[in-house]
């Protein structure tokens, strides 16, 4: 070498260095460096990985150091050239750029393996060549963690992110329906607690997560959304359930009013044995006053009571619905009794009449029956006896029905 190429030499390497430091601070003003800290919450892949660029890098800057010492020591070389440099002086700085002239630190040599006259340390020597070499490496490698770290952090970040939004969108939907407890929501709780796991690990260890997220987390979200979906299915015939009590009420108040009128005409103009009789409705106040209760908590949202009085309202519902249809069914069947009883009877008297016409004698007892009919349809004090019309009816029907089959038979064979 000469000296205009050592000078050549000495600025490219000053230019180089330069460079180094230049892009070694570009790196550390990457996001990902940014995130990775002083590595404290990292863990697992990510942990084992950012220890790994750590030293990488620390090895960077010692390095750094190396070559800026060699730099050093060949310029001050080279200014103490003079202007007419010995051929020894300038291959002594041409040793210096291509040789082994940087001198590591090396392990320490145990006092048995040591021989008498060497120091207590190895030393071992590399040339700039390797070690530049060595740095391009190790900021390849430290440099693509780094880009990594950022690309899957925000990779994981917009789907954390994602899915939290559906969650949270489903827990405000939920939040907004009537929940009376009547289906588990562990679904929810699931989610959620799926969630914070998740992101903790994601956060702590975004390169050690090997799995789609959005894949991992989906059988939960579906639940969630299952159970939204029925509660507001609930949600909806609770509202309606709730709406149309006052009318159901208001039915059953009606239902309950003509069974009591039926009551009080089946009890003014009949008779009835012990044990038999009309049915006196029960009262549907109850349940028009439970009904305004539930628009109450319904209006409050008070979706702990309205559970309660949802089911009492069912249970009220059911019992005075069933008692009240049973009494106007009961009632009126009495009221109608008398109508039907007195056709059969009339039937029966026209058929006797019809077949004495054709010559069939009539008995005493068919006159009989039908002066008892007469009287009972007419009844006492204004009151008929159900019981007793029905026998004498019956009666009636049945010799009336004797009679005209034996004439039939008769009047065949003659």
């Amino acid at each position: 070498m000469n000296i205009e190429s050592i000078d050549a030499k000495l600025n490219q390497w000053k230019d180089d260095l330069a460079k180094l430091h230049a892009n070694m601070t570009e790196m550390q003003g990457l996001y990902g460096y940014q995130l990775a800290g002083d590595g404290s919450s990292l863990s697992g892949t990510t942990k084992l990985q950012y220890d790994d660029a750590l030293v990488r890098e620390a090895k960077i800057w010692k390095n750094y150091e190396f070559l800026s010492n060699l730099l050093t020591t060949i310029s001050e070389k080279r200014n103490g050239l003079g202007f007419f440099p010995r051929e020894s002086a300038l291959s002594e700085i041409e040793e210096m750029f291509e040789g082994d002239s940087i001198e590591l630190p090396g392990d320490e040599i145990e006092l048995q393996k040591r021989d008498l006259f060497s120091t207590n340390f190895q030393v071992d020597r590399t040339s700039a060549r390797r070690i530049r070499e060595e740095m391009k490496t190790d900021f390849h490698a430290v440099c693509d963690f780094y880009v990594r770290l950022e690309s899957r952090w925000q990779q994981l970040s917009e789907d954390i992110s994602s899915i939290k939004a559906e969650a949270d969108r489903i827990i405000v939907e939920t939040s907004q329906l009537i929940k009376i407890g009547s289906i588990d929501p562990a679904p929810l709780p699931a989610l959620v607690k799926q969630l914070q796991v998740v992101n903790s690990k994601w956060r702590s260890d975004p390169l050690g997560i090997t799995k789609d997220i959005k894949q991992e987390l989906s059988p939960y979200l579906r639940d969630a959304r299952v159970y939204v979906t029925f509660l507001a299915n609930e949600s909806k015939a609770i509202i309606e359930e709730i709406k149309h009590s006052k009318i159901k009420a208001e039915e059953i108040a009606t239902k309950e009013s003509e069974a009591r009128n039926l009551y009080e005409q089946c009890l003014s103009k009949f008779e009835f044995a012990s044990g038999t009789g009309p049915k006196l409705p029960p009262s549907s106040q109850k349940l028009l006053e439970h009904s305004q209760k539930l628009h109450s908590l319904f209006e409050e949202k008070n979706w702990t009571e309205l559970g309660s009085a949802l089911k009492i309202w069912r249970k009220l519902y059911n019992q005075i619905s069933s008692d009240t249809n049973l009494s106007l069914t009961t009632n009126k069947g009495i009221v109608e009794k008398k109508a039907t009883l007195r056709q059969r009877f009339l039937e029966a008297v026209a058929k006797y009449k019809d077949y004495s016409g054709r010559g069939m004698a009539i008995p005493k007892s068919i006159t009989t029956f039908t002066e008892r009919g007469q009287e009972l349809l007419k009844g006492k004090s204004g009151k008929i006896d159900l019981g007793a019309t029905e026998t004498i009816v019956v009666s009636l029907e049945v010799k009336v029905g004797e009679l005209c089959l034996k004439f039939d038979s008769e009047s065949s064979q003659s």
